[in-house]
């Protein structure tokens, strides 16, 4: 004996029957309760150092961005180990992101290349065969002009594929997609409240550092947390 199931609910049950492939299904639903714990506990830390780095001058200050470089290629690097622990694979592995993939390390390659003192003399920058002419002696040059502000052009960028990595495999989920966006929101509208209290109650004061004003622009061009409003 059967009976004929009315097509909205068999509808209804072949969309059940999908589970975890149905694109309307969280995929912490389909993760160990364990692994989503820990998912979301590294996307709350992920969120605290979205959080701190507009507060030292909007990380434009070079202790702020050696932070920064610790912090989230550091934290980059316990995610992954926590997934091997975990026994867990990535929902997004590196072969869906060759192309992209590729295309990063060869500027780190190149970055590498500008600032390798083995290349060869005609390559070099003319500045440096200058300051061996002026100093009278032989000069290590490179491509790069500055060997140190390539070096922090890499880690900064080192810095930014960190947040990139964690932002893509944290937030597969959809519900952690959207906390993140609304933390993001938080924090901007945390720092703006900042500014507006900062210019009403302490006028001339950001943070710990007196407006003395900039040549040209006179004083009271401190806002939020940045010295130099362009930045």
């Amino acid at each position: 004996m059967s009976a004929d199931v009315p097509s909205p609910a068999r509808s209804l049950l072949d969309w059940q029957d999908m589970g975890a492939s149905a694109p309307e299904v969280s995929r912490a639903n389909t993760l160990p309760a364990r692994g989503a714990i820990v998912d979301r506990a590294f996307l709350w830390l992920f969120i605290g150092g979205l959080a701190w780095c507009p507060f030292w001058f909007g990380s434009n200050v070079l202790l702020a961005w050696g932070v920064n470089a610790v912090l989230f290629p550091g934290l980059a690097l316990l995610y992954e180990i926590s997934l091997l622990v975990r026994g867990e694979h990535r929902q997004l592995g590196i072969k869906t992101l060759k192309i992209p993939a590729a295309l990063f390390l060869a500027v780190l390659a190149w970055i590498f290349v500008q600032n390798a003192t083995w290349t060869p003399a005609a390559l070099h920058h003319p500045i440096w065969a200058m300051a061996a002419k002026a100093l009278g002696s032989p000069v290590l040059g490179s491509i790069s002009v500055d060997r140190d502000l390539t070096t922090l052009a890499l880690i900064r960028l080192i810095t930014a594929a960190s947040v990139f990595w964690l932002a893509l495999h944290l937030c597969r989920d959809r519900s952690r997609a959207n906390l993140l966006l609304r933390a993001i929101a938080a924090i901007g509208c945390g720092y703006a409240a900042y500014g507006l209290v900062a210019f009403a109650v302490t006028p001339g004061w950001v943070l710990w550092v007196k407006d003395a004003g900039v040549p040209g622009l006179g004083k009271g061009i401190l806002r939020s947390t940045f010295i130099n409003p362009n930045s």
